[in-house]
C-alpha cells in the first residue's frame, strides 16, 4: 500500500498520531509513505527520524 499525507504546521500533531498508528498497525503492508509539507519543523523532522529508525523503514 502507498499513502500520501499533505498538511501544514497546524496539523502536525494529528499527522503524528495518524502516521504512527498507520505504521504500527500495517508495518508489513506499507510500501511507501509520501509526506508533503510547506515547512517541516525541527520537531516533526526529529519525530519522523525516530519513527523511521524504530520501524526500520
Amino acid at each position: 500500500m502507498e499513502f500520501l499525507f499533505r498538511f501544514d504546521i497546524n496539523y502536525e500533531q494529528h499527522f503524528g498520531s495518524a502516521v504512527t498508528s498507520l505504521i504500527l498497525n500495517n508495518q508489513n503492508k506499507i510500501k511507501i509513505i509520501h509526506i508533503i509539507l510547506d515547512h517541516a519543523s525541527l520537531k516533526i523532522r526529529h519525530k519522523l527520524d525516530i519513527i523511521i529508525n524504530k520501524c526500520q523503514l
